[in-house]
């Protein structure tokens, strides 16, 4: 089994020391992300004694007077707009503060979605930001380091839930971190989460976020369709300065099916 890292050729200089960067959800490309939704703080008693006070009068007064309820009825609103407003910046103020978040996938580079991927993630700065230019790690996900994402009060790990209804904080922290819309959902995404600045918490400092993964980990390389020449020999390069990524291979997408929409990756 394996999970997949789509990413740019930044990456190169993260090969040898066997890092990768934790990110809070507000550098993620989908604006949904660790977004939750805030409508249940209408129902909060603070709320409800707020609009009493300010915008509630006898329903007899209501009645009579169509213009009393139709400013009480704004005034409510107004109270109640502001409350979502303020009530939803400091639900993603908190969660952007204490969490990070590595995306991983499921879906192979020459898989049904990578077209997709590959064009959206692995791209290659040095050269105008070509899609289908950057890199795919792949890792053994039946290594221990994933399952010591799993059962600790720092740490979070798990496939995303796609679905047509937003994440709500008070049902979980995961309902928020590990929900998307189902439009995202060829991505067949992973989440590791870690909660920044535990003592035991390698991500201690929130500024970095870099974690360090263990070499056998790490399988494989895939270079892109459209990769610059000779980036295939900057991985190896890189990977040769760490002995221990030996037996690392590394693949590039030759060509594009002729008949269907594949990729062909060299064995």
């Amino acid at each position: 089994m394996a999970l997949y890292k789509y990413t740019s050729t930044k990456a190169l200089a993260h090969l040898g020391a066997c890092t990768l960067r934790f990110s809070p959800a507000s550098d993620f490309n989908d604006p949904f992300d660790g977004v939750p939704s805030a409508s249940s703080i209408l129902n909060h008693p603070g709320l409800k004694k707020l609009i009493a006070v300010h915008a509630t009068f006898p329903a007899d007064q209501l009645a009579n007077d169509p213009q009393l309820a139709a400013g009480a009825a704004l005034g409510k609103k107004r109270i109640e707009d502001s409350a979502l407003g303020v009530y939803r910046d400091k639900l993603v103020k908190d969660l952007n503060e204490k969490f990070r978040v590595l995306c991983l996938s499921k879906a192979a580079p020459d898989s049904d979605g990578a077209c997709l991927m590959w064009g959206h993630y692995a791209q290659d700065p040095d050269n105008n930001n070509k899609p289908h230019g950057g890199l795919v790690l792949e890792f053994d996900e039946t290594h221990p380091w994933f399952a010591e994402h799993s059962g600790r009060s720092d740490r979070l790990y798990g496939p995303v839930v796609y679905r047509t209804t937003r994440g709500t904080l008070e049902a979980d922290k995961k309902d928020v971190l590990f929900v998307k819309s189902k439009l995202w959902e060829y991505e067949q995404e992973v989440r590791l989460v870690r909660y920044v600045g535990y003592g035991a918490n390698d991500l201690a400092d929130p500024n970095r976020s870099i974690a360090t993964y263990p070499t056998p980990m790490l399988q494989k390389i895939f270079v892109g369709l459209y990769a610059r020449p000779g980036l295939e020999a900057e991985v190896a390069a890189k990977l040769a300065t760490n002995p221990a990524l030996a037996h690392v291979q590394v693949r590039r997408l030759k060509a594009i099916d002729p008949d269907e929409f594949k990729f062909e990756i060299p064995s």
